[in-house]
């Protein structure tokens, strides 16, 4: 089995960053402002951090526990306040191996244990600016898409029986419509019955809200304040949530041309509904702000590939 050859070095920076020389790959955590998800995992003592890495990865014992003293560094600075913060830096780590030694896993693990966000990207692809390769800023921009994502997914989730809840009311009331002296039991008996499958086949108009246009969420993500090197990042996520919606059509002022009113099995319409229902709960622009506040606490960019940038000497 490959060891790696780890080495921490301590800067100005404030994050943390691993890479390797021979198939040399990275990732830096960028820590600033107090993390706001998965608090235990981010509590987690050295030990324990070590302890879940060994259930994933064989060996490699000096870069888990590096990687582990440093998250709890992390920890310890953003649990101080004032100037004695800043004597609490966050530690710079090198880690040297072959391809397979495990430098990608220990990041990605380390990644999932925390709810950080995420990303991979190929070192190469930023050289040659202006001429071949992309902006270095567009891995920020490509971790906040990750964190936006992750953060809009927590949401859905929380609150998918609620959702369900709710849709299921709106398809009882749209098959009651139109029933006089509709009593409790029978509205109760509808409700196990589309909750079971059994009303799969049953028709029913149901009313869609329309979709939120690109530029309605551009402008509104727009009016947040965020820090100015992000701005432009925003920006261009600000696009990638309206191409969401890219194929339904929209008339001059961004609103949905669609009908409202669709008649549909209940087999069809109960998902339309409670997706319909779970967006009530999602917030754009704290999802957004908490998107924000999870990649500069916990964002974790990995560079893969920086042995081919540099030469033999």
């Amino acid at each position: 089995m490959f060891g790696l050859r780890v080495r921490a070095v301590h800067g100005n920076r404030v994050g943390l960053s691993c890479a390797s020389c021979r198939g040399l790959s990275g990732f830096t955590i960028v820590t600033d402002t107090p993390a706001t998800v998965n608090a235990s995992s981010m509590e987690l003592t050295p030990e324990q951090v070590v302890y879940q890495l060994d259930q994933h990865i064989i060996g490699q014992t000096d870069a888990k526990k590096a990687v582990a003293v440093a998250l709890r560094n992390r920890w310890r600075r953003r649990q101080i306040e004032g100037p004695i913060r800043a004597e609490i830096s966050p530690m710079n780590i090198l880690m040297s191996g072959p391809t397979g030694s495990g430098k990608t896993e220990i990041a990605r693990r380390l990644a999932t244990l925390t709810a950080s966000p995420f990303i991979k990207v190929e070192a190469t692809k930023f050289t040659e600016i202006g001429v071949f390769g992309a902006n270095a800023e567009s891995m920020v921009k490509d971790l906040v898409e990750v964190a936006v994502e992750m953060e809009r997914t927590a949401v859905l989730k929380k609150n998918a029986t609620a959702a369900r809840d709710r849709a299921i009311d709106r398809l009882v009331a749209a098959l009651t419509v139109r029933t006089e002296l509709v009593s409790e039991a029978l509205r109760r008996r509808l409700r196990e019955d589309i909750a079971s499958g059994a009303a799969d086949d049953k028709l029913v108009t149901v009313k869609l809200k329309p979709v939120q246009s690109s530029s309605q969420k551009s402008r509104m993500m727009s009016d947040m304040d965020m820090p100015p090197e992000l701005d432009q990042a925003m920006r261009q996520v600000s696009e990638m949530l309206g191409k969401l919606n890219g194929s339904k059509s929209t008339n001059s002022k961004g609103s949905s041309t669609a009908n409202s009113h669709q008649t549909l099995t209940v087999k069809e319409a109960l998902p339309k509904l409670q997706a319909e229902e779970a967006a009530s709960f999602v917030v754009e622009q704290d999802i957004v702000r908490r998107a924000l506040e999870n990649v500069q606490s916990n964002g974790i960019i990995f560079l893969d590939e920086i042995d081919k940038l540099a030469s033999e000497r």
